[in-house]
């Protein structure tokens, strides 16, 4: 498969980069399978600094591997600092890179030197960054409530996050970000969702450090969270393979996607087209249509999955132009067909004619031997 052909890059559980062609459902795996364990597990993915050339893996045993999508061949393996966690975010700002590990150690990094650093707290389960301003990130965690920091001015965070009112026994409500994403544009307001089924959204202009929307959803963990397009509703999925859409503004579940069968680990909306992508632990890969909840693609990978990344190829024109080779190819064959008949039509009528003629010589032969007996 050529770089250009894969629609979708995806990090498996056994350490396995996997190139996505959407339009031929087929996959080309990249890894050393000499070298292959459970400590090469990929963790996090991000695009390098040089745009969409290379990807950026983070790995279970530490380190920082280099994928570049044009020689299809992986470059060199960076290990970010001392090891005391697993990567729960990788980004980048400019041209350094950024780091979060789940021990809340955060670094910024230029090439090997260490630009800025960070300590989010302990337990740290994601990191994201606003895609449009990419100094601005925020963090959670177990008991490690929402936290907010510009990379420019790290000292202070801008924003950290209230717990809820304790429930109606008075008994305090436990906080476990597993997922986060900033809404819009504008960095201050941020969904998250919680190993407690809750999905929050959080404005840091408001004058309130509270959540300013509290929905449940579901019974299970909520694994992975993302915004729609027109930035209205966010669509979760939980460790049981349930997975929907809700309205922000009146805090209402709109819409179930179906056809899973395993936790959920990783959901993402395209870029560019009404879909959301999905991959979890029942190892297929799934594109559903936002607003009907219809599946677009599906596609089964033999490995457990946790993150992807969309690439810039648009599948739904290289579908179309597909459609219309095979359309072409069977109007082609339909001629040849056509032809073919043609010819045999013409055969048949030449033998019919031959049969014909026989049969004429025959009965002048046989009205010649009759005339013979008759004037013996």
């Amino acid at each position: 498969m050529s770089a250009s052909g894969a629609h979708v890059w995806i990090g498996a559980e056994t350490g396995i980069l996997k190139a996505l062609n959407l339009v031929k459902r087929t996959t080309t795996n990249f890894t050393d399978f000499k070298t292959l364990n459970k400590q090469h597990e990929v963790h996090a993915m991000c695009w390098s600094p040089h745009g969409k050339k290379q990807i950026l893996l983070g790995l279970r045993d530490g380190t920082v591997k280099q994928f570049d999508v044009e020689k299809q061949a992986f470059g060199e393996t960076r290990e970010y600092g001392e090891l005391g966690g697993q990567y729960v975010g990788l980004g980048t700002v400019g041209d350094s890179v950024v780091t979060c590990l789940s021990n809340g150690h955060l670094t910024v990094w230029q090439d090997e030197e260490v630009k800025a650093e960070l300590d989010l707290g302990p337990d740290i389960r994601k990191m994201k960054q606003h895609r449009g301003s990419r100094n601005i990130i925020a963090s959670g965690g177990k008991e490690n409530d929402l936290k907010v920091y510009d990379l420019e001015r790290p000292e202070t965070p801008i924003y950290i996050a209230r717990n809820v009112r304790p429930n109606f026994l008075d008994l305090r409500v436990p906080v476990w970000i597993n997922d986060l994403v900033f809404v819009d544009s504008d960095p201050s307001k941020i969904v998250t969702c919680t190993a407690h089924h809750q999905v929050r959204m959080y404005d840091y202009k408001s004058p309130h450090r509270r959540p300013v929307v509290d929905i449940e959803y579901g019974d299970s963990p909520l694994m992975s969270i993302d915004v729609t397009p027109d930035h209205r509703s966010v669509i979760t999925g939980n460790a049981k393979g349930r997975m929907g859409k809700i309205e922000l503004r009146k805090g209402q579940i709109t819409k179930a996607y179906k056809g899973f069968a395993g936790s959920i680990r990783h959901i993402e909306c395209h870029p560019t087209l009404p879909l959301v992508g999905s991959c979890g632990l029942d190892r297929f890969y799934r594109l559903h249509y936002i607003e009907t909840g219809e599946i677009e693609n599906k596609v089964y990978l033999k490995s457990r999955l946790n993150c992807f990344l969309f690439s810039d190829e648009d599948h739904t024109k290289d579908l179309l132009l597909d459609e219309e080779d095979e359309k072409t190819k069977d109007e082609k064959e339909g001629q040849d067909d056509d032809d073919d008949s043609g010819d045999e039509t013409w055969t048949k009528l030449e033998d019919i004619k031959e049969d014909k003629d026989e049969t004429a010589k025959r009965k002048k032969i046989d009205d010649g031997f009759r005339d013979i007996k008759r004037s013996k």
